[in-house]
């Protein structure tokens, strides 16, 4: 038999309607779906074998009339399967997801889909603002209905690019990936969406108490399926699995030194199950930590990877209307500054930060506000965001006076936009530490002030 190929046994029924490789893409397309569409299916749910007609009809008699099919699925796309909808036979697991998509269209509805929440939460993290992004791009096209492209200059975890693709109202949309070390993740997340997935679900199961009772078989799905693709295919998922554990908070800075020598030894060998045993260890040991309510969890990293994965085929929709740039942010705002039919947001590395992989001077934010003051005088559209307070310590009990810092940080930020007839919304981003973000536009928006 085939490498990666599985006898399934599934209601002639079902076959019949399903070519070979058809089957296999219905149940990529499965695997691809939300936890809203599911609900909305009821799989997992004890109603499903009566809200779903025809697993209600094959529960009738006409399961017991089955038909063997051989199907190319990885071993973590059959406990994928398995996993999304809650039963333990790969058999009774296809039958329940080619079930659940036959009503998919119908009983799934576009206003129950929520905003894009991009699965690694990486620099320029702007989940805070993005409900009035979306209202303002709304508004700014039901306005002015001429504005046709958008740009942002800095496209760090996506979050703002991803969800302006989302909402269909620009004919182009550009983000530029200032910071190249990771540009790799965006482009194999959208190159093997659904392989990406089921790595992530298996980690997670592998990690989970079902897991961990047969850990040797989950951790060995893992390694199989990689070691059975094409090497420069597995790599580049390795290489993305890392940054998406290291973007949630999972990986210690000791395991990232591991996991970066062993993708640096050049001996011909990817090392998979080296780097598999070691990230299925981090997830454990940080599960363990979640348990025990440790006080360092970060805020974006729920308990689980379930759930930070669940949605990246739509992440993965989004990025495909999106044309991902990587030059420097400042080449890439002469270029464009001036065009009066686009919309720019400007996000770039706050003043004096340790938090950025790449600096970014005080020098090159003025130069970027000349570039913006031009493009609103020609009467394009900007958004850019900066920090007015001072970098805060880590250390809470520091007992350190912000308040002259702030004042010299807003002082700066003031020298780049103060009197030219732009617009300020202030926002506590982190009323703990004191931390204020401050986004300027050209626009005169609800709730802004003029500066």
């Amino acid at each position: 038999m085939e490498k990666n190929v599985t006898c399934v046994k599934i209601p002639t029924v079902l076959s019949e309607r399903h070519e070979k490789k058809n089957l296999r893409n219905t149940l990529k397309r499965f695997i691809a779906t939300t936890a809203v569409q599911r609900k909305s299916l009821s799989v997992r749910e004890k109603n499903f074998k009566v809200k779903n007609a025809l697993y209600h009809q094959l529960q009738g008699g006409e399961i017991l009339d089955c038909k063997k099919r051989s199907i190319r699925l990885s071993p973590i796309e059959r406990q994928a399967l398995k996993i999304l909808t809650g039963e333990r036979s790969l058999n009774r697991a296809v039958t329940v997801a080619l079930c659940a998509m036959e009503y998919l269209d119908e009983h799934y509805s576009q206003e129950q889909t929520e905003y894009i929440i991009p699965a690694s939460p990486y620099m320029g993290w702007k989940e805070w603002y993005l409900d009035r992004h979306c209202q303002f791009m709304q508004e700014i096209k039901n306005t002015f209905p001429e504005y046709n492209d958008f740009i942002d200059l800095f496209m760090g975890s996506g979050i703002l690019s991803e969800n302006t693709a989302d909402l269909n109202l620009f004919k182009s949309i550009t983000a530029n990936y200032y910071d190249t070390t990771h540009l790799d993740y965006f482009q194999t997340i959208r190159d093997y969406t659904v392989t990406f997935k089921c790595l992530v679900l298996n980690l997670d199961y592998a990690t989970s108490p079902d897991g961990e009772a047969k850990r040797e078989k989950s951790e060995n799905n893992i390694i199989v399926s990689l070691e059975a693709m094409q090497p420069d295919k597995a790599s580049k998922l390795l290489g993305a699995l890392v940054f998406f554990l290291q973007q949630n908070k999972v990986l210690l800075k000791a395991s990232q030194k591991q996991l970066k020598d062993f993708a640096e030894i050049s001996d011909g060998s990817l090392h998979i199950q080296e780097r598999i045993s070691l990230m299925l260890e981090e997830v454990k040991r940080r599960k363990t930590q979640n348990k025990l309510g440790s006080k360092n969890l970060n805020s974006l990293n729920p308990t689980g990877l379930f759930k930070k994965i669940d949605c990246i085929a739509k992440e993965v929709a989004a990025l495909k209307k999106i044309e991902i740039a990587n030059m420097d942010a400042i080449k890439l705002l002469k270029k464009h500054a001036g065009n009066p039919k686009l919309i720019l947001i400007c996000d770039p590395p706050y003043f004096d930060t340790l938090e950025y992989d790449e600096a970014f001077s005080f020098e090159q934010h003025i130069q970027m506000a000349k570039l913006l003051k031009k493009h609103a005088d020609k009467g394009g559209i900007f958004f850019y965001f900066g920090r007015i307070t001072a970098p805060r310590s880590q250390n809470t009990n520091a007992g350190i006076d912000y308040a002259p810092r702030d004042q010299i940080y807003q002082g700066k930020y003031d020298e780049l936009f103060l009197g030219k007839g732009f617009f300020y919304l202030d926002y506590a981003y982190d009323k703990s530490h004191g931390i204020i973000e401050r986004v300027t536009t050209n626009l005169n928006l609800k709730d802004f002030t003029a500066y």
